[in-house]
């Protein structure tokens, strides 16, 4: 993904945090305005701060999240899947005089100790030329089934880190919720309204916030997950374009 990209995600989870934050803040002020006690408001450190262990937990979780999240995008590169000159060097030393035993040891030389998907992909295929082109091409499927699945949990932690945010974020709520109808059980003579409404309204903010970390994170998920499927397209491509120097020749 390009640094564009990545800039333009930060960016408008960053914008998310600064509207939505203000507009929790601001309503649970004019929520706890007329005809509250003196001091009843709640500053964005107060609801925070009344809001418990959940919130903490949101906070510390998206810190997390985040940097999962950005860490993908800086290991998901092209050099990683496809090396720039690798397929084009392999033609080089194949096309010359086809794939001798000379040209095959120079090109398992070349990819053994590649440590791109393309190249472990190649090593694997390389390593059973002498069984033909039907077992290599299905020792190159094995191998990329493996990779690929090691690729895609990447974009799969930040679909998980998007979910559990939820969850922890309507998990708060629902404490916060229980607290409130156990005060009016405590209280059957009547409980203050504006009390009340302030409980279930800061129980709220845990769900706002969780849905501010797992909106970005979805969408770091969509990115990361197209980026590798365009990238996992292209290196088979491009290993099918080097064993087809290994299929044996029609017969006219």
């Amino acid at each position: 993904m390009s640094r564009r990209l990545i800039a333009f995600l930060t960016v408008t989870a960053v914008v998310a945090l600064m509207v939505a934050i203000p507009g929790l803040a601001s309503g649970a002020e004019a929520a706890a305005g007329d005809g509250a006690p003196k001091g009843a408001s709640l500053s964005l450190w107060g609801m925070v701060m009344k809001a418990g262990a959940p919130e903490f937990l949101l906070i510390a979780y998206s810190f997390v999240a985040f940097s999962v999240g950005l860490q993908g995008f800086m290991t998901i590169r092209r050099e990683a899947i496809i090396p720039t000159g690798l397929t084009e060097d392999l033609h080089n030393i194949l096309s010359k005089d086809g794939p001798t035993e000379e040209a095959v040891e120079n090109a398992r030389a070349m990819v053994d100790n590649d440590p791109s998907m393309t190249g472990k992909v190649l090593s694997s295929a390389l390593a059973v030329h002498d069984l033909g082109h039907e077992a290599m091409l299905d020792a190159a499927e094995d191998t990329t089934i493996t990779e690929s699945g090691r690729w895609l949990t990447k974009p799969g932690w930040c679909s998980l880190f998007a979910n559990q945010a939820t969850l922890l974020g309507l998990f708060g709520t629902v404490w916060g919720i229980i607290e409130a109808f156990m005060d009016m059980a405590a209280h059957p003579g009547g409980v203050d309204i504006v009390m009340l409404s302030s409980t279930i309204g800061v129980s709220l903010i845990t769900t706002a916030n969780g849905m501010v970390i797992a909106v970005p994170m979805l969408a770091f998920a969509f990115s990361q997950r197209v980026k590798l499927q365009g990238l996992f397209r292209e290196s088979n491509d491009s290993v099918k374009e080097v064993l087809n120097y290994f299929r044996a020749p029609t017969k006219g």
